[in-house]
């Protein structure tokens, strides 16, 4: 099936994808070939320009050190005068890490550390207030529970008028 765009371009369907997830730094209504930039006077030929993604798949056990270098050096022998280093990282952390201009960070893995941190000084805080609370309730008991024996309360039967103290704590 073909489609027309703007009575001037035509393209040929060649697949249908599912939607991606709406959280997915993939946004896209249509791929078009790259040639198509080209014929729109869309594409620069300068070994400078950086305005394209692009998505290495490494085979595994490369050595990505090695791989940067040459990524850079083919770039230098194109562009003498450039100073850019191209280098690889891996996909699953470009939500977490603010690495080379994206801008479409989702969540900087330091704000993460840092609520993180907040988090855990809070539960310490609770813990410590929890722990300062139960002692100070527990001198208040003691105090309640030596009145009691004074006045000849028996703590054996839990249901007597002013011994309630042992069905509290059940």
């Amino acid at each position: 099936q073909t489609l027309t765009l703007e009575n001037r371009q035509v393209f040929t369907v060649t697949g249908i994808m599912k939607d991606f997830p709406h959280n997915s730094m993939f946004t896209f209504d249509a791929l078009l070939p790259y040639s198509f930039l080209q014929e729109a006077g869309l594409m620069s030929n300068s070994w400078g320009t950086n305005s394209i993604w692009t998505f290495v798949l490494v085979n595994k056990g490369s050595d990505i050190e090695n791989v940067n270098k040459k990524l850079t050096e083919v770039v230098r022998e194109y562009l003498p005068e450039g100073t850019v280093e191209y280098m690889l990282f891996p996909l699953t952390d470009i939500h977490l890490h603010a690495q080379f201009g994206f801008t479409q960070n989702n969540g900087p893995v330091t704000v993460i550390w840092i609520f993180a941190s907040i988090a855990l000084f809070i539960m310490l805080i609770a813990g410590i207030n929890f722990i300062n609370l139960s002692t100070a309730k527990a001198a208040t008991r003691a105090r309640e529970i030596s009145i009691k024996k004074v006045t000849g309360c028996i703590f054996n039967d839990p249901f007597a008028g002013d011994c309630r103290f042992i069905a509290e704590l059940v």
